[in-house]
């Protein structure tokens, strides 16, 4: 009987695992900054070259949010 209830209580128990969280790289975890608006007086080509920071500021952000979100869908189906 024993031997019964010891195998009932293991397979229990064994439906009680649980999944670690995935570890994220520090590098994932942090975006490029945005820059701040060209000085004044503003040029048509300062205000060009931020706003291709400011897109390239926000590629950035996205490509390590879709890593974070990869690597979570690797460990967490």
């Amino acid at each position: 009987m024993r031997i019964v209830a010891v195998a009932l209580l293991v397979a229990v128990l064994a439906g009680c695992q649980t999944t670690s969280a995935p570890r994220v790289p520090a590098s994932l975890l942090a975006c490029a900054v945005e820059p701040p608006p060209p000085p004044k007086p503003r040029t048509q080509a300062g205000v060009a070259d931020w706003t291709l920071d400011v897109v390239e500021a926000g590629r950035d952000c996205r490509g390590k949010l879709d890593a974070v979100r990869r690597l979570e869908a690797e460990v967490l189906p």
